[in-house]
């Protein structure tokens, strides 16, 4: 059976597609690569764009961003495509885990004022909200996310 799937030009865009290219046009601007009205331009274009291709060549001439500030995801097509080669950036990894230890000391501090106040120890809830959190994490960095670029 022949492989009939056709080139990546051709297949239609999504809506997080468009998306991540007026990111990128927004970029561009904020760096004075575009003026206002070619800026405007190509964000109605990109928003109008039916076809990968035409948000490709929306964005040819600009250079790729150093760092997309999405969240960060473990990459299988890094090194080889196995499980074993799977990679994150640490500057990433390391700034969602601190908004989450950020989260444990005012949530234990509000735990331990709530308890203060009550004059008596409280059920430790914190433990809750920062355990799906810290899960949710968890999850983003061992399922491998899909590359928008």
């Amino acid at each position: 059976m022949q492989d009939q799937r056709l080139p990546l030009k051709q297949i239609r865009a999504s809506d997080v597609e468009r998306d991540l290219t007026v990111e990128r046009l927004a970029l561009a601007f904020t760096e004075g690569r575009l003026d206002r009205e070619e800026y405007e331009h190509r964000v109605e274009s990109a928003l109008m764009a039916v076809r990968m291709g035409e948000l490709g060549r929306l964005t040819a001439d600009l250079p790729h961003p150093a760092f997309s500030g999405r969240r960060p995801r473990f990459n299988d097509r890094r090194r080889g495509g196995d499980l074993g080669s799977l990679v994150v950036p640490l500057r990433e990894w390391n700034e969602e885990w601190r908004c989450w230890g950020g989260a444990v000391a005012v949530l234990t501090g509000l735990w331990g004022l709530t308890s203060a106040v009550g004059g008596e120890m409280l059920p430790f809830w914190p433990a809750v909200p920062l355990a799906i959190w810290a899960a949710l994490l968890l999850v983003s960095a061992l399922v491998p996310g899909q590359e928008h670029t």
